[in-house]
């Protein structure tokens, strides 16, 4: 981890997401939360991601598929930069979101899984993220609940620190708890 260059950056953005479990619980029962975790991810508050893509790997069926998917200058003409609007109004930013370019084309990835075929997962990414006209892509993966392999796509902001990343490896977790819809 580098170290911390802003700490008043670093308190802001762990206040912003120790919300995020109690704003999961208003839209429990919901199919798309994970559409509203990437949202405030990628938000300014957040990690301040330009584009972010939620993917899922299950090796049992054999299927690589996009769950969702965020590019700030779609969602800037939604919310204004208020993040918490998204949170009251679920069926509104659900309309919204599931009719963005960016969210259709994540949400269009249906691949053969990358660990059932033993696959090299840096490739892949990569191609997903020329796919997905991701210009500078990173990702993290990790294990979700059923086996399940969860992989988020980003792109960051201009210029942005790397010093966050121990904290979007920690919240990148809260995906496990959402339902893959």
């Amino acid at each position: 981890m580098e170290p911390m260059l802003n700490l008043n950056k670093h308190n802001d953005v762990l206040r912003y997401l120790n919300e995020m479990p109690r704003k999961m619980m208003m839209l429990h029962g919901r199919d798309n939360i994970a559409a509203f975790l990437l949202h405030d991810l990628c938000h300014e508050q957040g990690f301040n991601l330009h584009k972010g893509a939620y993917i899922v790997d299950n090796a049992d069926f054999d299927c690589l598929k996009g769950v969702a998917g965020i590019h700030r200058l779609e969602h800037a003409k939604y919310a204004n930069g208020n993040g918490s609007t998204i949170w009251h109004t679920p069926d509104d930013y659900s309309a919204f979101c599931s009719d963005t370019d960016f969210n259709k084309l994540v949400r269009s990835i249906e691949h053969k899984s990358i660990e059932r075929s033993k696959g090299n997962e840096a490739q892949m990414i990569n191609k997903l993220a020329e796919q997905l006209h991701i210009d500078k892509p990173e990702y993290y993966s990790w294990p979700i609940k059923h086996y399940n392999k969860g992989i988020l796509l980003f792109e960051r902001a201009d210029g942005q620190s790397k010093e966050l990343d121990e904290h979007i490896l920690n919240s990148i977790h809260l995906f496990s708890f959402c339902p893959i819809a």
